[in-house]
């Protein structure tokens, strides 16, 4: 045997190794593991060399038997390579559709889990030969008291749901799934990778976990057991410095895959149809990362959650070399801390409209809500969204979204007040006025503002990059303009004043508003008119134009802030 045959070998039964030894340290698992090898792979489709691996593997297991510090009652016998190759099975990977594109994991998986349940096994669970668990004394009784609980609590199948096992570095996303049988033999399949719409090497977990959350069957463990120490997920608050393996595949599997899957599901469930839920992304872009409001934000539940699925995602508008290293801390404490928490990370300050656009990418839910930063939501803010939902699915005509209040407070200031008495303002709370005429509303702010996920919906990032035009543009966009936005006037948030409401920054964020909105004139001429300048606009041209220089000047120095 040359020996680069024989140190990958030696790696491959060194990595084999250490996921055996960590598995066998729950002494109620009862596992094999699956090693698929691609077709082009010489070495690994060799008898020999698997032989080779097997009796490493043995060796590696009985020293580490006969150096272990544990208490004698917890050892396990000597291995023989007989029982070493009854761990480990060989399988060689069925070729993709489309090859040529790098590795095609998805593809590996789905064959993998089926040949497992094939073999007698109760429950799969993918993993990378980069993985570790760092909680091996417990991991089967946690994944198996995962699926007894949405199985009492649901009086569903035994086996029907997703059981996230938590990763340390994204303990938000659904990485790694532990998938029961009865998934497969409900199914057919794990999930497509044949044919125009197939998975390839990437959007497979989230697919099945979206699938079952939303008949509140997805579950988490209650502990981190894993640790991805190479790959990751990338774009969020932990840097993946290793280059990626492969060239990532997408599809779009959001809208019909999803639906498809999702009827099938509710009509394999004794109540299938009482269990689905309504789920709803709630998305907040960030420049401040003021952790204070953030934290209140993360604080919203709903009164229903037998009705309604929540998750957060927080758009952190700026790299993180630029935040303190204590809000960076708080970051990650938000994350562990609550699983239905994602937070994202823009490389660069890539304002509002993009923000935005990017928690639309992001979205899994059928309603994402929009939030500003530093907005106080009342307590029973996601129970009137969740009525005007529910009372929305019986009306004929599909509604695109709902339009809540946002409360700016009073205060002393004469610019406040100016601005109060000029109604400036008066669209933030426009869905009061449309509520009492029983009217749609046309627009609102994205300080409060909910739309049912489409994705061919996008902010234009064209406006600028503190805001003011992108909400009337995305609203028309969604059919503001032909009666699909409603008026939630119960939904509501208290919206303070920039910088305490300081003349110099009101100014500065009425004229960027100004200038957002005036961008309109040209894109939707069709609901533009004329008219007359009024006496002030008649009798102060030099005024206006000194505001407006002082406004610009200031928006300059603060461009970035929203």
């Amino acid at each position: 045997m040359r020996s680069e045959e024989g140190s990958t070998i030696q790696t491959v039964a060194e990595t084999l190794f250490r996921l055996i030894h960590e598995l066998r340290r729950d002494r109620d698992a009862r596992f094999q593991v699956f090693v698929g090898y691609d077709e082009d792979d010489q070495l690994l489709a060799e008898t020999r060399a698997q032989k080779a691996i097997t009796e490493n593997i043995a060796y590696l297991l009985n020293t580490s038997v006969a150096s272990s510090t544990y208490d004698p009652s917890r050892q396990f016998p000597q291995t023989d390579e007989l029982q070493a190759a009854e761990l480990v099975k060989w399988e060689r990977l069925p070729s993709p559709d489309s090859p040529g594109r790098g590795f095609a994991a998805c593809v590996a998986w789905d064959h993998l889990a089926r040949l497992a349940f094939a073999e007698g096994c109760d429950l799969s669970l993918l993993l990378g030969d980069d993985i570790c668990i760092i909680r091996p004394t417990n991991w089967s009784q946690q994944i198996a008291g995962k699926f007894k609980e949405a199985h009492l609590e649901n009086g569903a199948p035994f086996g029907a749901a997703m059981v996230g096992v938590l990763e340390e570095s994204a303990p938000g996303w659904p990485c790694f799934l532990a998938i029961h049988r009865w998934h497969v033999e409900t199914f057919g399949e794990l999930f497509p990778v044949r044919g125009p719409n197939a998975f390839f090497n990437q959007d497979a977990d989230p697919f099945l976990w979206e699938v079952y959350r939303r008949f509140g069957l997805s579950r988490w463990t209650d502990e981190v057991i894993l640790n991805n120490t190479k790959g990751g997920v990338r774009g969020g608050l932990q840097k993946i410095a290793s280059p990626t393996r492969y060239e990532p595949v997408h599809i779009e599997w959001r809208t019909g895959l999803l639906q498809r899957y999702q009827e099938k599901l509710q009509a394999s469930l004794p109540r299938g149809k009482e269990m689905e839920r309504v789920t709803m992304d709630i998305a907040v872009p960030s420049f401040r990362v003021e952790p204070v409001y953030l934290r209140r934000i993360l604080q919203l539940r709903s009164s229903f959650p037998e009705k309604l699925q929540i998750r957060f995602v927080l758009i952190i508008d700026r790299p993180l070399e630029e935040l303190p290293k204590t809000t960076v801390a708080e970051l990650r404490q938000m994350e562990r801390q609550q699983r239905d928490v994602r937070i994202r990370v823009n490389s660069r300050n890539m304002g509002a409209p993009a923000s935005r656009t990017r928690a639309l990418r992001d979205c899994h839910s059928k309603w994402i809500l929009f939030l500003d930063d530093d907005v106080l939501p009342d307590e029973a803010i996601l129970d009137e969204y969740l009525e005007g939902i529910l009372s929305a699915e019986e009306k004929p005509k599909k509604v695109s979204g709902f339009v809540g209040v946002t409360e700016l407070d009073y205060l002393p200031q004469q610019s406040v007040m100016a601005v109060h008495l000029a109604q400036s303002t008066f669209f933030w709370r426009i869905s009061e006025l449309c509520a009492s005429e029983n009217l749609p509303v046309p627009w609102g702010v994205t300080a409060n503002l909910l739309l049912r996920w489409d994705p061919q919906l996008s902010f234009d990032e064209q406006f600028p990059k503190t805001g003011g035009g992108e909400d009337i543009d995305i609203c028309i966009r969604a059919g503001g303009a032909e009666g699909k936005l409603l008026a939630a006037p119960r939904a509501r948030v208290r919206h303070p004043w920039w910088d305490d409401g300081k003349r110099l920054n009101l100014w500065r964020r009425l004229f960027l508003w100004a200038q957002g909105d005036g961008m309109l004139q040209s894109k939707y001429p069709e609901y533009t008119y004329r008219s007359f300048p009024n006496i002030w606009e008649h009798l102060n041209p030099v005024l206006r134009e000194t505001l407006q220089s002082w406004a610009i000047l200031s928006a300059i120095l603060e461009e970035d802030k929203y």
